[in-house]
């Protein structure tokens, strides 16, 4: 992650010098009206609605309000789903250069030709009402939740492929071999016997007033809002847009802990 300092409300300045420019929702730069900068210095080209890039293989170029073009010149046509582009008015493409194949506004056809039809979530399909097939051709069970999946009456898999084991609240799932058991609305037992108590926002647990373990067991430590934690002792104020975090006026915090920097503004870069 690229150390930037805040030059003044628009313009940022990355660690060699380079002056970004913040895109409309803050978490792409660019250097000039066409080149874009990911936070990790990938050079991306941006579409005309701003919100989509490509950098490399699988770069974008718009042309038109519809049309976009791969690197490899394959004309693109996005659909409804902004994730998916197709060829031509059958054939779609995944971001990942699936071929999936459309028959109408509710049916895909997967590569092997099996009938898909999209559920809520748009990234799983099923092929009837019960069954739902992951990407990769899992067959999969949908929780009662709505986003978590199973292939079989124990084991769950989460969208990424990762064995959850279920409790007896089919909501709360551990992705390691910790299982975790229900006794009433606020306690939980691990498998070990550690009696845990949910947090408010019920993703987070904790063994007293102080220690919080997070889903993969990382000893946490609350702050004031009861919502965010760091794995030590240092007060995580959420920013504006609820996704990052910093611990004063200087160092920021992501969640995933890579220090930024930034000026006096209360808004991250």
């Amino acid at each position: 992650m690229l150390n930037s300092i805040r030059a003044d409300y628009v313009k940022h300045y990355r660690a060699d010098g380079v002056k970004l420019y913040r895109a409309d929702y803050g978490k792409h730069y660019w250097a000039d009206g066409v080149k874009l900068y990911r936070a990790d210095g990938v050079k991306l080209y941006r579409a005309d609605d701003g919100k989509h890039y490509w950098a490399d293989g699988v770069t974008l170029y718009r042309a038109d309000d519809v049309k976009l073009y791969r690197a490899d010149g394959v004309k693109l046509y996005r659909t409804d789903d902004v994730k998916h582009y197709r060829a031509d008015d059958v054939k779609l493409y995944r971001a990942d250069g699936v071929k999936l194949y459309r028959a109408d506004d509710v049916k895909l056809y997967r590569a092997d030709g099996v009938k898909l039809y999209r559920t809520d979530d748009v990234k799983h399909y099923r092929a009837d009402d019960v069954k739902l097939y992951r990407a990769d051709g899992v067959k999969l069970y949908r929780a009662d939740d709505g986003k978590h999946y199973w292939a079989d009456g124990v084991k769950l898999y989460m969208a990424d492929g990762v064995t959850l084991y279920r409790t007896d609240d089919v909501k709360h799932y551990r992705a390691d071999y910790v299982k975790l058991y229900r006794a009433d609305d606020v306690k939980l037992y691990r498998a070990d016997g550690v009696k845990l108590y949910r947090a408010d926002d019920g993703k987070h647990y904790w063994a007293d007033g102080v220690k919080l373990y997070r889903a993969d067991g990382v000893t946490l430590y609350r702050t004031d809002d009861v919502k965010h934690y760091r794995a030590d002792y240092v007060k995580l104020y959420r920013a504006d847009d609820g996704k990052h975090y910093w611990a004063d006026g200087v160092k920021c915090y992501r969640a995933d802990y890579v220090k930024l920097y930034m000026a006096d503004d209360v808004k991250l870069l």
